[in-house]
């Protein structure tokens, strides 16, 4: 079995308006583009991943999605 560990792409400073907390914060348009590249990174390597699992912060899962995407 292989665990692979990936941190969250490049977020916002703040969180949005009427949140409060760094919980709260989403990635910015150029961390969408980097996970996107690093999914695209990973599906060349053709790893056979089978589960993903993230935070609840959206940053987190962002940065799932598009990588998957």
């Amino acid at each position: 079995m292989n665990l692979y560990l990936l941190r969250h792409s490049n977020a916002e400073d703040l969180p949005p308006q009427g949140e409060s907390g760094d919980r709260h914060r989403r990635l910015t348009a150029a961390g969408r583009e980097k996970a996107r590249w690093i999914g695209a990174a990973m599906a060349r390597f053709d790893l056979g991943i089978d589960l993903i699992l993230t935070s609840p912060a959206p940053r987190a899962r962002e940065t799932a999605a598009e990588v998957l995407a």
